[in-house]
């Protein structure tokens, strides 16, 4: 397959997924939404040049997200009025969005490596549209005018720091 062509599907797959997993979550659905994005993610994996590395990449980003989704809930920046929220954690299928992120890191945002300064710009602009998107179409409600903000910051340094994870890994050709 020609390295377009897998950007392209690497990004596609990526879209598709967060489509499929923020609708089945604003329809209560929330078991069918982590399982979209599990298959999403099983597929990007599969098809990485490195997918071992690519699994523990996506594992990664997954205890990542769950941590600061997490937080968020924790803080009020974000509430999931669909979900039963175990032990006051986020949902699943949130943390799940993160893991799905990974498998663009190393493909059709890999443009992005390297450059912090455009990462955090992107990092906060997208991140904060992302969850205006998913507050838009009821999958979960952002309770105060900061919590764009917030998001905006937190996906800020994130997006950044998932791509140093990614290149460590990478560096180090770990795992092998």
């Amino acid at each position: 397959m020609s390295a377009r062509f897998s950007l392209l599907l690497n990004a596609a797959l990526f879209q598709a997924g967060w489509w499929a997993c923020v609708v089945s979550a604003a329809q209560q659905r929330a078991v069918q939404a982590a399982l979209a994005l599990a298959g999403v993610v099983a597929i990007q994996i599969l098809l990485h040049a490195a997918p071992l590395r690519a699994l523990w990449l996506a594992l990664a980003c997954l205890a990542l997200g769950a941590v600061i989704e997490t937080l968020l809930v924790a803080l009020h920046v974000t509430a999931y009025p669909h979900a039963e929220l175990v032990l006051g954690l986020a949902p699943a299928w949130m943390a799940g969005l993160w893991a799905l992120l990974s498998t663009t890191l190393d493909a059709s945002l890999r443009w992005l490596q390297g450059r912090r300064v455009l990462g955090i710009a992107l990092g906060a602009g997208a991140g904060a549209l992302s969850y205006a998107a998913g507050a838009r179409l009821g999958a979960l409600v952002l309770p105060g005018a900061h919590a764009l903000w917030v998001i905006a910051a937190v996906w800020g340094l994130a997006l950044p720091l998932l791509f140093e994870l990614a290149r460590w890994l990478e560096r180090a050709r770990w795992p092998r």
